[in-house]
Parts: structure tokens; C-alpha cells; sequence
């Protein structure tokens, strides 16, 4: 009787079991579509795989613990990085200065050895300015004993220089004389094409004064003919004339002694 019963009981279940399996089947078709055992089997495989590929590496992810203590090393070479860099900075910093303090060095020297080249020129200059300042006092002690026309002065002194000697011996017409000279200027020329005129009276006055003094002072603006009046008045009394004259040229600030 109980055997039936067991048997009646499990009858009752089989619809329940076959509802279950249908649904199960249902929801298999649902997730599976149309594929067969082998493509599901061979995806089942690979899921397990990857399942696999995720356990490993998950146990090799640090834990908690071992990523905190990361951090604090990862925070500690951050510091450490930061500590070694100012040491760096530092010694850059103090080789950047000695570097500018050498240049400022050789500096120095280069304006030492400059100002002691100077010291020795300064020192041959002001020698040489004291020598030319006792030549310089010298000479004007000397000046003050001697006259600044000690020419003038001695013709002055001397009768002899006073008395003209007289041109010839035997007497001359002097206008004639003063013709004729005027003429010989005239047609010898000092330089190539170059002819000198000078007036009548200009001669005369030339003349008048070679026989009062043997000091003659020329007067005019430049270009009137000066200079070339005693040059060519030389020339006119023949060739030994050409040769009894010196000229020397000065400036118009001349000051020097004869």
C-alpha cells in the first residue's frame, strides 16, 4: 500500500518535474537561439576560459593592504624625487655663480692690468710734461733776457746798418732805372706763363725803401704780390740775384725769433 502510494506521489510530481524542465527548455531556446550543443559547448568553454583568465588575474591583484602600502611608496618617491631635485637645483645654481663669479675675475684683471698700463703712461706722460715745463720756463727766462726783434735792436745800435751804401758810383737816372726794372720783372717770369705787373709807383716805393733801410716790411691782403715782388726783383738783377735769396714760408699766427 505504501509502494503505491510512493508511486501515486511521484505521478503528481512528474507534471511538476515536466513544467519545470519545459520552462527551463523555453528559457534555454531564449538564450540560446538556434544553436546547437557543439556551439554551445564550445561557448561554454570559452566562458570558462575567460573565468579562468579572470581568477588568475585576480589573484595576482595585490590586495588592499599591498595597494595601500604602493601608495605610500608611490608618495614617498614623489617626496624623495622632490628632496633630490633641490640639492640639483642647488649645485646648478651655485655652478651658474661661479661661472659668472670667474668672469667677473678675469674681469677684474683685464681692468687692473688696464689701470697699471695707464699708471705707466700717466707716469711717462706727467714726466715728459715736467721736462717741457722746465724747457718751457727755461726758455721764457731766457726770453726775457734777450728783445723779441734783436735784429731791429741791433740796427737800431749800429750806425754802420743805418747808413745806406749807395747803389753805384756813378749817378743814375732813378726814374729810368725804375722804368727799366719794372720792365725786367715784367718779361721774366716767375713760373711758365706767368708775368708780373706791378705799377709805377709801386716800384718806386720798393725802390725808396731797399735804399733807406735793409729791413723791408711788405704790407697788402693776400694775392697782391708780396712774396713775389722781392722774388722777381732778385731774378731782374741778373743770375747772381736769382741766388741771393732765401725764402721761408710761415704762417699768419708766426711768432718765432728770427
Amino acid at each position: 500500500m505504501r509502494v503505491w502510494k510512493e508511486r501515486y506521489e511521484e505521478s503528481q510530481k512528474f507534471p511538476q518535474n515536466l513544467e519545470v524542465n519545459l520552462r527551463k527548455a523555453v528559457d534555454a531556446a531564449q538564450k540560446f537561439g538556434q544553436r546547437n550543443r557543439e556551439e554551445i559547448l564550445a561557448q561554454l568553454e570559452d566562458l570558462r576560459r575567460q573565468n579562468n583568465e579572470l581568477d588568475q588575474k585576480l589573484s595576482e591583484r595585490p590586495t588592499e593592504a599591498a595597494a595601500r602600502r604602493l601608495e605610500d611608496l608611490e608618495a614617498q618617491k614623489e617626496q624623495w624625487e622632490a628632496e633630490r631635485f633641490r640639492p640639483i637645483a642647488k649645485v646648478q645654481q651655485l655652478a651658474r655663480s661661479a661661472a659668472t663669479n670667474r668672469i667677473a675675475v678675469l674681469n677684474l684683471e683685464t681692468l687692473r692690468d688696464e689701470k697699471e698700463a695707464l699708471e705707466a703712461s700717466n707716469n711717462r706722460l706727467r714726466a715728459m710734461l715736467e721736462e717741457l715745463r722746465v724747457n718751457v720756463n727755461e726758455a721764457i727766462a731766457q726770453s726775457k733776457e734777450r728783445s723779441p726783434f734783436e735784429k731791429c735792436v741791433q740796427l737800431d745800435k749800429d750806425e754802420k746798418l743805418q747808413i745806406a751804401p749807395p747803389l753805384s758810383q756813378e749817378s743814375i737816372d732813378l726814374a729810368q732805372f725804375a722804368e727799366n726794372l719794372r720792365y725786367r720783372i715784367a718779361i721774366s717770369p716767375l713760373e711758365k706763363g706767368k708775368r708780373l705787373y706791378y705799377s709805377e709807383q709801386d716800384i718806386r716805393a720798393f725802390l725808396g725803401g731797399i735804399a733807406m733801410s735793409k729791413l723791408h716790411i711788405l704790407q697788402g691782403i693776400s694775392g697782391t704780390g708780396k712774396t713775389s715782388l722781392p722774388i722777381a726783383f732778385a731774378g731782374a738783377l741778373g743770375r747772381r740775384g736769382r741766388e741771393n735769396y732765401k725764402l721761408v714760408e710761415v704762417q699768419a699766427g708766426w711768432r718765432a725769433r728770427i
